[in-house]
């Protein structure tokens, strides 16, 4: 498990305290627990100096058994603002994703930005996500 993968296990069984809690009518803990779930993300946010952008590119990488080509990825990061993510490959099946925008983290994680995606050879892009999912 990686250093921060406790999160989502925690958040979800505060969750359910927050919501057995507010179902009981015990004000109190309900608080406690609604308090304990915002300080999960309220906390010390690591910012850049100054603004960073990373990018790595390469014109082939196996993923699940398959190549994917043209592959690009990039993170900036800003202080005071959300990062922002980038993505760009061809896939199996003569598939292709693209997404760029920022990522929101926290309760209410959202991305807001462009996702294109396409795929021509249906067939062989859900043998390819059959073989993902199992590893």
């Amino acid at each position: 498990m990686c250093a921060r993968g406790w999160r989502r296990p925690l958040v979800a069984w505060l969750g359910v305290a927050l919501q057995r809690a507010e179902a009981a009518g015990d004000a109190q803990a309900a608080a406690r627990f609604a308090d304990a779930l915002a300080n999960l993300f309220d906390g010390p946010q690591w910012t850049p100096p100054a603004p960073l952008s990373i990018r790595l590119a390469s014109p082939a990488m196996t993923l699940a058994g398959e190549t994917l080509g043209d592959v690009s990825i990039g993170l900036g990061l800003a202080a005071g603002a959300t990062p922002v993510v980038r993505f760009d490959a061809n896939g199996p099946g003569r598939s292709h994703l693209s997404f760029d925008g920022s990522v929101e983290t926290g309760l209410a994680a959202k991305f807001s930005g462009r996702l294109d995606a396409s795929v021509r050879d249906m067939a062989r892009f859900e043998d390819w996500l059959d073989v993902l999912s199992t590893e």
